[in-house]
């Protein structure tokens, strides 16, 4: 008798198993085995957002800051659908908090100055060094957005600092960002 690969189990059967898979990050890593069973994945995935580690208070000055626990390493993932919340854990973010994402890639910022910028996936735990946000004066303001997966050699990362109109751009194999005039745009 011929032994089946995993890969090439049939649609209908990773269909009944994901199924029976209740953390999104397990559907999720599933997906990571080969084209088919991320396309069955993707079906069954939940629409999520996923929620930042950081809070905001007030200092006496009536001020607003980033307060993320140093001891905090996990993230939420809110189901948009059902309202249920999920939380997953992420030892990577220990001393660091996250902002935003692109292409399921979070930007995680160091809480010590110089600030270190890095992409990371949730879900494998890859990580992708950006170059440090010491020229953006308020990096809890930062956003950024790549025009591909962060590991496309060609991909491009947009930073925008918040309200004060502050652009720049890098791949993610380099050491510095490139400031864009803001004033014609």
């Amino acid at each position: 008798m011929e032994q089946v690969q995993w890969y090439d189990l049939p649609v209908e059967i990773l269909h009944i198993i994901f199924h029976k898979l209740k953390d999104p990050s397990d559907i999720y890593r599933c997906g990571l085995v080969c084209v088919l069973w991320k396309s069955v994945a993707k079906t069954l995935l939940p629409h999520c957002l996923l929620l930042s580690n950081v809070d905001v208070f007030k200092d006496e000055t009536g001020r607003s800051h980033p307060k993320a626990s140093l001891n905090k390493q996990s993230c939420v993932l809110l189901n948009t659908q059902t309202s249920e919340t999920h939380e997953i854990s992420l030892p990577e973010l220990e001393g660091r908090w996250f902002c935003s994402s692109s292409f399921g890639w979070l930007l995680t910022i160091g809480f010590k100055t110089p600030h270190k910028l890095c992409l990371l996936n949730p879900f494998t735990s890859d990580q992708i060094e950006l170059p440090s946000a010491r020229e953006f004066i308020r990096p809890d303001h930062l956003r950024v957005i790549t025009s591909s997966s962060p590991l496309d050699p060609k991909c491009l990362v947009l930073a925008a600092r918040g309200y004060y109109g502050e652009l720049a751009f890098c791949r993610p194999v380099v050491t510095y960002f490139v400031s864009v005039a803001t004033s014609s745009l």
